[in-house]
């Protein structure tokens, strides 16, 4: 897949930085948190911008006002697919997702890694092992918390600069088809013995 057809089709400096939201616009999932932590990120870092992926469940004009003064710095593109989505995840230099309640591991955060590209997320979404990897950052569902890791992440570069190899090796050793059917197999396994030992 080819860089760069993101930010051409949205006029998109290669110098910007791009925080990515993809999934559904909703006050579950593009929390106020998620708002004003990008909202402040961006009165500090003039080259920042919010590209916002994904179908409005009736919350895109709230987004709207909660924006109302960045207008020059975000884009909503709308639902994206395939190649699309793919070439949204690789242009964009850190993916975000900060939802206010708990929910299964984010699809998207895992396609974001699979594309290299780093991942900020609230505990509400962990990916178990990600920290420890240093393919991304979780955080508390917490303003400050969730500013000071997207900083580090775009402006620090406190994930190193082999951060893409290393979200794509995460995955592999630990989301890749082959390695996750091994796990449950696994599981099947000690489950069916544990039932023996038991009615033994």
């Amino acid at each position: 897949y080819q860089k760069g057809l993101l930010r051409k089709r949205h006029k998109i400096s290669d110098d910007d930085k791009i925080i990515l939201f993809l999934g559904r616009i909703h006050y579950l999932k593009l929390t106020p948190v998620f708002i004003e932590a990008f909202n402040g990120l961006s009165d500090k870092y003039k080259n920042l911008r919010l590209v916002i992926v994904g179908r409005d469940d009736g919350y895109l004009d709230e987004v709207r006002k909660m924006l109302k003064e960045k207008e020059d710095r975000y884009i909503f593109v709308g639902p994206l697919y395939e190649k699309e989505k793919i070439s949204a995840y690789i242009d964009a230099d850190v993916f975000c997702l900060a939802p206010s309640h708990y929910e299964e591991t984010s699809t998207a955060a895992l396609e974001s890694l699979a594309c290299g590209t780093p991942v900020v997320i609230t505990e509400q979404c962990e990916i178990p092992g990600l920290d420890n990897y240093g393919a991304g950052l979780t955080v508390k569902y917490n303003v400050n918390e969730l500013y000071n890791a997207l900083e580090k992440v775009l402006y620090h570069k406190s994930l190193g600069i082999d951060v893409s190899k290393k979200a794509k090796m995460f995955i592999k050793k630990n989301h890749d088809w082959e390695v996750v059917i091994d796990k449950v197999e696994k599981l099947i396994v000690e489950s069916v013995g544990n039932n023996r030992m038991q009615e033994g």
